[in-house]
């Protein structure tokens, strides 16, 4: 009786044993595959730097809407008519821009970024600064074609205090490529 319980007892002790191993296998190879799926910081930089390849294209839009705003202050400045298709040509001007910049914000918004280390709050609140600099540009073409120059202004200082936010934020974080083609 004592070689049964014997054999039973150390069958009893090997399942435990089995079972433990088989779950802390099971946590490593977990741990391991959470390494391997995370986002890491270079590989993060590296990423938002080949999406602020595109950045030039949204300097052009902006440098367009800021000629049409010109035209017409050239005009104001000289007692010169302004035409509805220059108000409306400058407005088109200023939503472009500002789709442009969404449009950008959202692709770099896109990029999988690390969520430890408070890397991913920066990431999060540099990208809400660039969308509300984009509603902004929205918001300027819109008061334009209303012609309502005094919120056009307040718009333009919004989207250049965004902008400023937006770009120490960059500069935070090293993402060389989005803050050197800045205003190109």
């Amino acid at each position: 009786m004592g070689e049964s319980q014997d054999s039973s007892s150390i069958a009893h002790r090997m399942k435990d044993h089995i079972g433990w191993w088989l779950a802390a296998v099971a946590a490593v190879a977990s741990t391991v595959a959470l390494l391997l799926s995370m986002t890491w910081p270079g590989e993060w930089r590296d990423n938002a730097n080949s999406v602020c390849d595109r950045l030039p294209k949204v300097w052009t839009a902006m440098h367009a809407a800021n000629d049409a705003v010109q035209a017409l202050n050239y005009k104001r400045k000289h007692r010169l008519t302004i035409s509805d298709s220059e108000w409306q040509e400058a407005s088109r001007k200023w939503e472009e821009a500002g789709n442009e910049l969404s449009e950008f914000i959202g692709d770099l918004r896109g990029v999988d970024k690390p969520w430890w280390g408070g890397m991913g709050d920066q990431i999060d609140t540099a990208m809400d600064h660039g969308s509300a600099a984009a509603r902004s540009l929205n918001q300027t073409g819109r008061a334009l074609a209303a012609r309502n120059e005094s919120t056009a202004t307040h718009y333009i200082n919004t989207y250049n205090s965004h902008l400023a936010e937006w770009t120490e934020i960059m500069q935070a974080l090293k993402v060389d490529q989005c803050v050197s083609a800045e205003h190109e």
